[in-house]
């Protein structure tokens, strides 16, 4: 069965020109000549059984600008053409390996599950300090502490992306008194001033320009004014604490008790509007001018299960039986097999049979129904299967295939917006292999097909 990757790319000319540049992809396709600053599509090999892809790698000389690759980390992705001739590689690692990615810190990589793998954050820049790490990608509890800059993560069998964030320090100098030094914002400190003690002061230094200069002792009072503070109360995590209006706080979970995950934050008393993503274990909260208390909620754990061509995709939980049932083969075809497309193959009771069933593992799965054309004895000059016109609006993959034909569709960039979902307009949305993917499989049916990227504010 053919894979599809409907990518174009720029013709070779004869003549090349002054800007012109040799590009050589190894372990992939996209070599040629190509004009400086042009932008071109690479694709990965496919990998060997027992590996996947893992990164994209650029080789340069020492005085030459860095090549621009738009996801390192992506087996289909594209490049900026460099004013020079390149090397660009595509790298495979072992399948149990999983990759950890750390964004202002050390270390990235691919590491095995269960691994135990330091990180630590860069140096902060002038005028801040480490903060906390958010979870960009990946499950929050396999961090041993999130407020620490050198801690520990467990490798789960998933990506896990990480970045450190930082927090303003300023400077504050006072004469008459003992208030040298930094200052960190939410920090409780006292004023002596050589006559008398001005008092406590909560500082949250949301406007640095009122700190701006030399502030007096004896004339605190009038230069700054402390905020009230409000009581946020995190139950099943962390975040509890007293803080002003409009502060923007993180929150986290706690981990996820034996057989379930993380479900969603419960804010007991007021909008739950107030959370940025009020389904992350990891995220933060504009904190209200009142008190406020949240609570993080389980669920019992389940994952996906995509049926393509049958019946039985839903969540289920981890060692549940489950039965699926392939749909009627097409005229002048019998059901052949089972494909799991994504997922362990063995965990099929039997792969040969339309009506059979699976324990559903602690991951993601997804499994095809194959079907295979009859033999018909004496028969004349045979007819191709026909084909049908698939649509794909504000992506690429449009044209027209026979049915059972996997095709990859990648949705266009769009400045300012994420992608959000791939839209089935005319059909079953399991002839998407993950419609929350940007690139992903989609398998034809036996009838015209509209898909269409839909997106998100960024």
């Amino acid at each position: 069965m053919r894979v599809f990757y409907f990518l174009s790319f720029a013709a070779l000319s004869i003549t090349s020109h002054a800007d012109d540049h040799r590009i050589e992809v190894i372990e992939g396709e996209g070599s040629g000549i190509y004009a400086a600053g042009s932008n071109i599509p690479i694709v990965a090999n496919k990998p060997q059984n027992g590996f996947k892809f893992g990164y994209w790698s650029a080789f340069k000389n020492k005085n030459e600008d860095p090549v621009q690759i738009d996801d390192i980390y992506s087996p289909i992705t594209n490049l900026t053409i460099p004013e020079h001739d390149s090397y660009i590689e595509a790298h495979f690692v072992n399948e149990t390996f999983f990759e950890v990615r750390v964004r202002r810190g050390a270390t990235d990589g691919f590491y095995p599950v269960g691994e135990k793998v330091n990180i630590e954050a860069n140096t902060p820049p002038d005028g801040a300090a480490f903060s906390y790490w958010s979870l960009l990608e990946g499950d929050p509890s396999v961090i041993e502490d999130v407020f620490s800059p050198r801690t520990m993560i467990t490798i789960p069998s998933e990506r896990i992306e990480v970045k450190a964030i930082w927090r303003d320090i300023y400077s504050l100098r006072g004469e008459g008194a003992n208030l040298n030094g930094k200052v960190e914002s939410r920090t409780v400190f006292t004023i002596n001033s050589s006559e008398k003690v001005v008092g406590k002061w909560n500082v949250f230094l949301d406007n640095p320009s009122i700190v701006k200069g030399i502030l007096k002792g004896a004339q605190m009072r009038d230069s700054w004014k402390g905020r009230q503070q409000y009581e946020l109360r995190v139950k099943n995590g962390i975040g509890s604490g007293g803080y002003p209006s409009g502060k923007l706080v993180p929150i986290v979970a706690y981990n996820t008790p034996p057989g379930q995950m993380f479900n969603k934050w419960k804010v007991n008393d007021g909008d739950p509007g107030i959370v940025v993503d009020i389904n992350s274990a990891m995220t933060s909260l504009r904190m209200p001018a009142r008190g406020l208390t949240l609570k993080a909620t389980y669920k019992i754990e389940a994952y996906d299960l995509k049926i393509m061509g049958g019946l039985g995709s839903g969540s289920y939980s981890p060692g549940e039986l489950v039965s699926i049932v392939a749909d009627n083969a097409p005229v002048g075809h019998f059901f052949q097999k089972w494909k799991v497309s994504d997922g362990d193959s063995g965990i099929l009771a039997d792969f040969k049979s339309a009506s059979t069933s699976l324990n559903m593992p602690a991951d993601r799965v997804v499994i095809k129904s194959i079907y295979k054309e009859e033999e018909i004895q004496d028969r004349g000059v045979q007819e191709e299967d026909p084909t049908h016109k698939l649509q794909v609006l504000n992506g690429v993959g449009s044209g027209s295939y026979p049915r059972g034909e996997l095709i990859y569709i990648i949705a266009d960039k769009r400045e300012g917006k994420i992608f959000k979902k791939w839209e089935v307009k005319n059909s079953n949305q399991d002839t998407i292999a993950d419609i929350r993917s940007a690139s992903t499989i989609l398998s034809m049916p036996t009838k015209e097909l509209i898909v269409k990227a839909r997106y998100r504010e960024a």
